[in-house]
């Protein structure tokens, strides 16, 4: 990515790899697998209106996310599990909470598609 700055950071991969690359890839392979299942998750979970599934979800997706590098990333999926927990909480339909969660989903799915193209361009590479 000559010239462009990575949105992935993968020092804790190559640690826990300790220059095994076939290991690296794997766990990468691992991630980019899980993005569809996050994103299909998140989009079906918001479709139902399925507040304890997306808290969840963000839980388990944080974890995966943070191992790329993605802090801020992981950051805003904290946030997701907050305010969604918060709307199953309530039990109540709040359109300004589930508006803020629309847009946590939405940024996740871009950002780990941008996370896909860098990732398999670096897995090419290897």
């Amino acid at each position: 990515m000559s010239g462009t700055k990575n949105i992935t950071d993968l020092t804790y991969l190559e640690s826990i790899a300790n220059g095994n690359q076939e290991f690296f890839v794997q766990l990468i392979e691992i991630f980019l697998e899980q993005i569809d299942e996050f994103t299909n998750g998140f989009k079906e979970y918001f479709s139902k209106k399925d507040w304890k599934n997306i808290v969840s979800l963000a839980h388990k997706a944080k974890a995966s996310v943070i191992s790329m590098g993605l802090e801020e990333l992981g950051t805003d999926l904290k946030s997701l599990e907050i305010i969604s927990n918060d709307l199953f909480d309530k039990g109540l339909e709040d359109k300004e909470i589930e508006a803020q969660i629309l847009s946590k989903i939405e940024n996740f799915i871009v950002v780990c598609e941008q996370a896909r193209k860098e990732l398999i361009e670096i897995i090419n590479k290897e």
